[in-house]
């Protein structure tokens, strides 16, 4: 879910001994599928603002009116979460090494899974099967467009690094998708 950091939030899950996970992606490719994901879904309460608008624009877009919430839940969660009761994981760890991830999941919430159960989950899930479609293989319509990382590599202009960096560098750093500000 989607839910914000709030302290409300935050003091439910504690209140309540939920355990939970903290799953976030590199605000660069959230851009790109955030604009292809509102430009396809026209129910979406922004879909009207952005279904004309290029890729190009539609990072513009972004990265003027929905970054900064964006980096405002990453920073939330991980300043506030409790770290005995949650996990915190990445989208890319999760594609890099799929079976390691699920099975760290499973023993955080104490879950008994066969190794042949976990693989089972693991394949029956994997995009491949979801889709039909190899990964990097893009239908910019569906809601599992690519299922790759660093997409944003081949999309950002100077300009849309730019304004990232202004507005998130240091998140992309602290959380180890950059090193510095040189990308």
């Amino acid at each position: 879910m989607h839910t914000p950091p709030s302290q409300e939030n935050i003091s439910i899950l504690k209140q309540e001994g939920i355990r939970y996970c903290v799953l976030y992606r590199d605000l660069r490719d959230v851009a790109i599928s955030w604009f292809y994901y509102v430009k396809n879904e026209t129910d979406h309460l922004l879909h009207n603002a952005v279904k004309d608008m290029s890729l190009n624009e539609g990072i513009e877009y972004f990265a003027q009116n929905r970054l900064s919430g964006y980096a405002s839940w990453i920073r939330g969660w991980r300043e506030n979460r409790d770290k005995l009761n949650s996990i915190e994981i990445t989208y890319e760890a999760l594609l890099r090494d799929t079976r390691t991830v699920f099975a760290e999941l499973a023993r955080f919430f104490s879950l008994r899974l066969s190794d042949d159960l976990l693989d089972k989950i693991v394949h029956d899930n994997s995009f491949g099967i979801q889709t039909g479609r190899h990964r990097g293989e893009e239908d910019i319509t569906s809601f599992l467009r690519k299922g790759i990382e660093g997409d944003w590599r081949n999309q950002f202009s100077e300009t849309h690094k730019q304004k990232f960096k202004e507005i998130a560098g240091d998140l992309l750093i602290e959380v180890g998708y950059e090193k510095d500000y040189r990308w």
